[in-house]
C-alpha cells in the first residue's frame, strides 16, 4: 500500500448512483456595498470582489458510494474508494494547486465496519461555526426535508463533545435538534478509519461562490423554533463574541458606546442558543458584527437587511458578502489598523476601529 499513491478524483467519479435534489440555477447577485473606508489599493480589490454578477450555483445531488468506501478519521476525514481520494474532502492546504501534498497511504491495522445508511458530514472546518452553519448543516437540513429520518450522520466526535469543544459542540447539537436530528442518529467519528457498507455524500451546497438559493430556502423554512419569544429579539443588534480572542477590537468600549447611542442591543451571539440566534437574524433590520463567523446567520435574515462589519485593514471575505447579495442587503464595512505585530494569520490580528468612520458607515446606511 505504501507504493500506491492516492489519486484524487471528484465525488461524481466514484459514486455508483446519484439522486438530483436541486437543479443548477442562475440568479442576479447585485452590488450591495454602500460604504467602505478602505484605502485605494484595498478598495480596488474589494470593488472587483464585490461586483454585481450573475451567480450560477451548480446542481445539488446526493451520491451513493460503493460498498467499502472508507473515511480516514485520523487525516481530516479523507474519503477514499480503493486508491481514489475524493477531492471534495481534501483540505485546501493539502491540495496541489495550493502547494500542498497529500498524506501517504498507510497500512490499516484496525478498521471500524459500519452498516446502515450513513450520510458523510464530517470534513475539514467542521468545528468552525461559519463552515458548520454555512456549508455542513445545510446538507443535513436538505436530507431531512427530502428523506426524513432516513440517514445516520457521520460527524467528528470532537465537534459534538461538549467537554472538549464547549460552546461550539452545544450549538452544533442544538442545530441538529432544530432540524429534527436526535443524537441517536449521529455517528461520531474518531481517529480510526471507518469502512461503510452504504455511505452517501452530498455535493457542495456552495458553488460559484454562493449558496444554492433552494438550499437557503430549505434552511429557513424547515428550522424548528420553540414558541417562546426571547428578549434577545431586537431590530438593531451588535453581535459580539466572548468565546473568541481572535480578530478582536482593541477599542471595543468606544465601539459599543457608538452603537448604544444608536439603539443597538449588544449581544454575545455565542451565548445564545441556536434557535435564539435564528430568531435574532430573522427579526433584525440592522446588524453590526466583526467580519467573520458571527455573520453566518444571515442565512435566516429578511430581505433588505442592513449590515455593518468591521475588520483588520487588509482582510476581506466574500463568503459573507455572498449571503448579503442573496438577501439584497445593504452593506457598510469599516477597516481598522492592526494593533501591535500582525499575527501569522493576518486576519486574526487585533485591530482598532476608527470611530469616525464607523459613524460614517452607519450614516451611509441610514441615508442610502
Amino acid at each position: 500500500m505504501h507504493d500506491v499513491p492516492w489519486r484524487p478524483v471528484g465525488l461524481s467519479e466514484v459514486a455508483r448512483l446519484e439522486a438530483p435534489i436541486y437543479p443548477a440555477v442562475a440568479m442576479s447577485m447585485p452590488h450591495v456595498q454602500v460604504y467602505t473606508n478602505a484605502d485605494k489599493e484595498m478598495a480596488d480589490v474589494v470593488r472587483g470582489a464585490y461586483a454585481a454578477r450573475i451567480g450560477r450555483p451548480g446542481a445539488v445531488r446526493i451520491m451513493a458510494l460503493p460498498e467499502g468506501a472508507m473515511v480516514h478519521g485520523q487525516a481530516q476525514f479523507l474519503l477514499s474508494v480503493g486508491d481514489l481520494l475524493v477531492e471534495e474532502q481534501i483540505p485546501p492546504h493539502w491540495r496541489a494547486d495550493s502547494g500542498g501534498t497529500l498524506p501517504p497511504r498507510r497500512a490499516l491495522a484496525e478498521l471500524n465496519d459500519v452498516d446502515g445508511d450513513v450520510m458523510l458530514i464530517a470534513r475539514f472546518g467542521c468545528r468552525t461555526w461559519g463552515h458548520w452553519l454555512g456549508e455542513l448543516l445545510p446538507k443535513i437540513a436538505v436530507c431531512e426535508w427530502h428523506f426524513p429520518n432516513r440517514y445516520f450522520y457521520a460527524l467528528p466526535q470532537e465537534a459534538i463533545d461538549i467537554e472538549k469543544s464547549g460552546v461550539i459542540a452545544r450549538r452544533i447539537r442544538e442545530s441538529l435538534a432544530a432540524y429534527g436530528v436526535a443524537m441517536g442518529r449521529v455517528l461520531p467519528l474518531s481517529g480510526k478509519p471507518y469502512r461503510f457498507s452504504r455511505l452517501f455524500a452530498m455535493t457542495g451546497v456552495w458553488t460559484d461562490r454562493m449558496m444554492h438559493p433552494q438550499v437557503m430556502a430549505t434552511m429557513q423554512e424547515t428550522v424548528r423554533l420553540p414558541h417562546a419569544v426571547t428578549s434577545a429579539v431586537q431590530p438593531r443588534v451588535a453581535l459580539l463574541r466572548g468565546d473568541n480572542d481572535r480578530r478582536q477590537m482593541t477599542n471595543a468600549d468606544a465601539v459599543k458606546a457608538c452603537l448604544r447611542a444608536r439603539d443597538f442591543a449588544i449581544l454575545d451571539i455565542a451565548e445564545l442558543s441556536f434557535t435564539d440566534q435564528v430568531r435574532v437574524f430573522m427579526k433584525a433590520r440592522q446588524i453590526f458584527s466583526i467580519l467573520g463567523s458571527s455573520l453566518s446567520g444571515l442565512i435566516f435574515a429578511e430581505e433588505g437587511v442592513d449590515v455593518t462589519a468591521v475588520a483588520p485593514a487588509r482582510f476581506a471575505d466574500r463568503f459573507f458578502y455572498a449571503l448579503m447579495q442573496a438577501k439584497g442587503a445593504r452593506y457598510a464595512e469599516v477597516r481598522g489598523p492592526v494593533v501591535g505585530e500582525p499575527l501569522p494569520m493576518y486576519r486574526d490580528s487585533a485591530f482598532e476601529v476608527p470611530i469616525g468612520d464607523l459613524e460614517a458607515a452607519l450614516a451611509a446606511l441610514g441615508e442610502a
